[in-house]
Formats: C-alpha cells, sequence, structure tokens
C-alpha cells in the first residue's frame, strides 16, 4: 500500500472514530452516535426477551 493512500485511510478511520465516538451532535439531544446506537440496541433486546417470554 503507498504511503499516501496509508495516511489517507488512517486519517479516515480516525475522523469516523471521533464523529461516532466522540462528537457531541445535536440533533440527537446533544449525546455521541454510539451512545444512541448502543441505547436502542440495550432497549431493543428488551423488546426481544419480553416477545419471547409471552410466546413461551
Amino acid at each position: 500500500m503507498s504511503k499516501k493512500r496509508t495516511v489517507y485511510t488512517a486519517t479516515l478511520k480516525n475522523e469516523i472514530g471521533f464523529r461516532s465516538f466522540k462528537r457531541f451532535h445535536e440533533t440527537l439531544e446533544c449525546k455521541k452516535p454510539m451512545s444512541v446506537y448502543f441505547e436502542s440496541l440495550k432497549i431493543n433486546m428488551k423488546k426481544v426477551e419480553i416477545q419471547e417470554e409471552d410466546v413461551a
């Protein structure tokens, strides 16, 4: 891999990491995107557990 491509890839990974894990977003009520994502996973997992209990 060329040096330019390596630097570009590293820069892109850093930018995506920053925007997903560290940057607060006004449209997400000033929360970080991954925090919102993980919260939604927890909520959805609870819903699945409740549905499984109802079926059993």
